[in-house]
């Protein structure tokens, strides 16, 4: 799946199209002109700020939490994985990624208000001794001060996380979690622990915003470029969850 996107989404479809126009520019110059200029406009649609709050407006669907209004079913926080820092140099080992350290500095924080227990979901995406949940474990203990409950380590997508986590909430005896990752990657987790039969309340964290307005959003910046490389991944992710299970 992840070699079919490098290959699929911006900006290397965009310039398979170019090429491909291009080329037909030489035989058939009404379409390659046609395929050409189409090119050109998806290039500068996918590059641009408006295009990537336009995405996050969607995907950012879920409230923040209130901690005037805990609900009051809830039995423990769950932090998603979100990748590691391989061969970080600074540590001499693998650590959490950034995507990982926000969701868990968000966990921990909303445990530590709430004084409820803290779960973290995350497997090996790669061929690793130490899954990304026991690295987040390690940053929450001995950086966070905060105590973990306990780790889900066998997953490799969300779609795993949730699969793997029912046996772990299980054996807690814990019925609802509020689920904590980055606001836009909610929509493609909440399904997935729905699917598994998981009682789920969002607690998202990290919302996207472009920070721009008037002729700057029409503006390509590489940062826009690549949050709806983003955008689009959990998009196209959700609706093949939805197609494949």
């Amino acid at each position: 799946m992840h070699n079919l996107e490098l290959i699929l989404f911006p900006p290397n479809i965009i310039w398979w199209l170019l090429c491909f126009a291009t080329l037909l520019v030489l035989f058939k110059k009404s379409l390659g002109y046609y395929l050409l200029i189409m090119g050109l406009g998806l290039q500068y649609i996918l590059s641009i700020p408006m295009t990537a709050q336009y995405i996050f407006n969607y995907l950012q669907a879920y409230p923040i939490v209130y901690l005037n209004r805990i609900h009051p079913k809830v039995d423990a926080i769950m932090v998603l994985g979100g990748g590691r820092y391989r061969g970080a140099p600074e540590y001499g080992q693998d650590t959490v990624n950034r995507f990982s350290l926000e969701r868990l500095r968000y966990g921990v924080w909303l445990a530590n208000k709430t004084q409820l227990p803290l779960l973290i979901a995350g497997g090996h995406t790669c061929d690793c001794y130490k899954s990304e949940a026991f690295l987040m474990k390690q940053v929450a203990e001995q950086e966070f001060h905060t105590k973990v409950l306990d780790i889900e380590t066998q997953s490799q997508t969300t779609w795993e996380n949730a699969k793997y986590s029912v046996e772990l909430l299980k054996q807690h005896q814990i019925q609802t979690v509020y689920l904590v990752s980055h606001a836009w990657h909610l929509p493609r987790a909440i399904y997935a622990f729905q699917q598994a039969g998981i009682n789920v309340i969002p607690a998202p964290t990290m919302f996207y915003s472009s920070y721009v307005g008037g002729i700057y959003q029409g503006l390509p910046n590489g940062k826009a470029q690549a949050m709806i490389r983003l955008g689009l991944h959990e998009l196209f992710g959700k609706l093949w969850y939805q197609l494949r299970y």
